[in-house]
């Protein structure tokens, strides 16, 4: 199924792609750029837990980037890091014993975060939206 990866494009490494899938670092020129329609905008909201534990949702608009065979849902984020920022995905659990977290890929390991912002998709307001 879909995972999310970091791209780069340019005349070195055209049109690839890197990944982490079952604890090695995977590279593809099978992928996807996420594309928003004309008058959406992104927004990074930053992951709270007091927040998530009183109301355990992603925010409306939040990007999913695929879901487990167990129903577990993965959603894109940028991770906080002491390497700057990183795209990533988190896993959103609605048990309450168990605190999200998400995972990025850095020098080659896949690492974990605590600190992260879910990526999400703002619809246009009424006066941009074309009619079609």
């Amino acid at each position: 199924g879909p995972i999310p990866a970091k791209a780069q494009q340019n005349q070195a490494q055209q049109n690839e792609a890197w990944y982490w899938y079952k604890d090695e670092e995977h590279r593809t020129n099978n992928f996807h750029y996420i594309k928003m329609k004309p008058g959406c905008t992104l927004s990074f909201e930053k992951f709270n837990p007091e927040t998530f534990s009183r109301s355990p949702c992603a925010p409306k608009g939040a990007l999913r980037t695929g879901k487990r065979t167990d129903g577990a849902v993965y959603y894109v984020v940028i991770c906080h890091t002491d390497h700057g920022d990183i795209p990533g995905r988190a896993e959103l659990q609605l048990d309450p014993s168990t605190e999200p977290k998400a995972w990025y890929l850095y020098d080659g390991k896949e690492l974990e975060t605590r600190e992260f912002s879910l990526v999400v998709v703002n619809p246009p307001s009424d006066g941009n939206r074309s009619s079609q």
